[in-house]
């Protein structure tokens, strides 16, 4: 079978739904299907490959708020160049594909929450709300429109869907980790918390060093946060007016083994996130043995017992995060559990291998219908 996968984020990845479309071409391939995945170039476009996968970029020119529909005039004319049996899209801001074969939508945010969780004291953020939040129900809506099948990666986002779009029958199929890229220890006698994600204002971040400044100072660990965005300037500015700044480290986007290796080390994981789809960055260290906190939001509950394999805290909530954070600074026994736990939760439910199952499941009834 050949898919065409339609992504509008940076190829090779460097964030979410990039990594996502990566990793499931990766596994489609390896069971022997061609993977076409074609995304954002400049002006001209150009082919290339990265790590074995097909990858054409295709003219893209950001002239907004048309930046889609012209986008969209060139990803047909490639498709039908291409000749695939399916197309596999990867929303938001991906265009809706017009085309006589069938097509499976991956809904991975409504957009809509996105947008709600923008800092609107930030120079434009009202802006590229008002943006999104037009440009999205436009694309979301004509997405689901062109789709032979509708997918997403958590309940919360189905839900949302059916709330802002009134789009029903959605398969979730969640997301996945390649477990053997986790196996193995990472020694390290340096105890730290750990933070991956992009540096934006809905990841929650600010509430992590409220969180992490009000731990006792004889109780506290080193905090190391991984990833780039907007916010970087804003957050070390933060980090000036208290006594954090020798416990907190950016270190900006980190090739994969290290990372792989960090999450392996890390004392605990945290998400601080006021909304997400299912991120990625949980599902990695449950899968390294790294006990999580998270605040209980959006795709977390579909993957988070609390106290089982996991520890909830509301969104938004410094002082309780911090709280959580020295329970289990002060509890090894409670650490080792939720790690022993949060690893068999990944293997039963989130490996690409059960994700591109169920997705296969989908090409097979959209290719049917």
């Amino acid at each position: 079978m050949h898919v065409a996968m339609i992504v509008s984020t940076p190829m090779p990845p460097e964030e979410g739904i990039g990594y996502y479309t990566y990793n499931l071409s990766k596994e489609l391939q390896e069971r022997g299907h061609r993977i076409t995945i074609v995304t954002r170039g400049g002006l001209k476009g150009m082919s290339a490959t990265h790590d074995g996968l097909e990858i054409k970029k295709v003219p893209y020119i950001p002239a907004y708020p048309f930046h889609v529909d012209l986008h969209g005039i060139f990803l047909r004319r490639r498709l039908r160049q291409l000749g695939p049996d399916i197309v596999h899209t990867h929303t938001p801001l991906t265009p809706p594909v017009d085309i006589d074969i069938p097509v499976v939508s991956t809904i991975h945010t409504s957009v809509v929450e996105d947008a709600n969780q923008t800092d609107s004291i930030r120079p434009g953020a009202l802006a590229h709300r008002f943006l999104t939040r037009v440009t999205s129900r436009r694309t979301i809506a004509a997405q689901a429109e062109s789709a032979t099948e509708l997918a997403t990666v958590a309940h919360s986002v189905k839900e949302e869907l059916a709330t802002h779009f009134g789009l029903s029958g959605i398969h979730v199929v969640g997301n996945g980790v390649n477990i053997s890229e986790f196996d193995g220890v990472s020694d390290t006698n340096e105890r730290f918390g750990l933070f991956v994600g992009r540096l934006s204002y809905r990841k929650g971040i600010a509430d992590l060093l409220n969180a992490w400044e009000q731990l006792p100072d004889e109780q506290r660990i080193p905090l190391k946060i991984v990833g780039k965005g907007p916010l970087r300037e804003q957050l070390e500015d933060q980090l000036s007016g208290t006594g954090l700044s020798g416990d907190v480290s950016f270190l900006g986007h980190l090739p994969r083994a290290d990372l792989v290796r960090l999450y392996q080390q890390a004392t605990l994981f945290i998400v601080p996130s006021h909304y997400e789809g299912l991120p990625t960055v949980l599902l990695e260290a449950m899968a390294a043995r790294t006990p999580v906190i998270s605040t209980a939001v959006s795709g977390a509950l579909d993957v988070i017992d609390d106290g089982e394999n996991g520890i909830l805290v509301p969104a938004r909530a410094p002082e309780e995060m911090s709280e959580a954070v020295l329970r289990l600074l002060r509890d090894p026994e409670a650490r080792k559990r939720l790690a022993a736990r949060g690893r068999e939760t990944v293997e039963r439910e989130y490996t690409w291998d059960a994700v591109a199952d169920r997705y296969l499941d989908l090409y097979e009834t959209s290719m049917n219908a």
